[in-house]
């Protein structure tokens, strides 16, 4: 199964996150789905079925004390070319990256880390952008987001999914979640 950790995101950020997505839709970008809406900890690729109650155990030793997470502000991932329109992580974001730190370094000992290939940065993505794209148009519509607070949140709920990839996007489901 494809599957990933992640932390969900409260409906009412959600909505607003999707209104303001609309801006940026257009040729050349793909919107992400309002179930899709999540910040990633960990990717976990293609593995076993079998791994499901470890990966659910090495969740519920994760211990980061309460803390609040905001989302505010935009960023890209390609630089020039991006490929990826992304929501920053404001407060949380040194305690996600602490539980990113921790799960990464369980996820070695049980010999099912994936190497990312670049350094952590806990975000929100919100779109991808083809090749081809009108990045002028993009790239205007970021200028205005720069400083947009979508919300904060407390108590947040951390999880493990499955993914299958359709025609339509993915379609995620739920193996295991709690709260931090």
């Amino acid at each position: 199964m494809r599957a990933f950790i992640g932390i969900d995101i409260p409906e009412d950020i959600k909505d607003a996150i999707l209104k303001a997505s609309e801006d940026f839709a257009g040729s050349g970008i793909t919107l992400v789905k309002r179930d899709a809406l999540h910040i990633t900890i960990r990717f976990l690729g293609e593995i076993q079925e079998s791994k499901t109650e470890l990966l659910c155990n090495i969740i519920k030793s994760v211990k980061p004390g309460p803390f609040g997470i905001s989302v505010s502000g935009i960023g890209t991932f390609g630089g020039r070319q991006p490929h990826v329109v992304y929501l920053k992580i404001g407060a949380g974001n040194s305690e996600i990256s602490s539980i990113y730190n921790s799960i990464s370094g369980k996820l070695g000992e049980a010999g099912l880390l994936i190497e990312e290939g670049r350094a952590y940065v806990p975000h929100v993505t919100i779109a991808r952008v083809k090749r081809g794209a009108d990045t002028r148009k993009l790239n205007e519509t970021l200028d205005r987001y720069v400083t947009i607070d979508f919300g904060s949140f407390g108590n947040p709920l951390i999880f493990l999914k499955k993914g299958v990839l359709t025609g339509d996007g993915p379609v995620y489901t739920t193996l295991f979640s709690r709260s931090l």
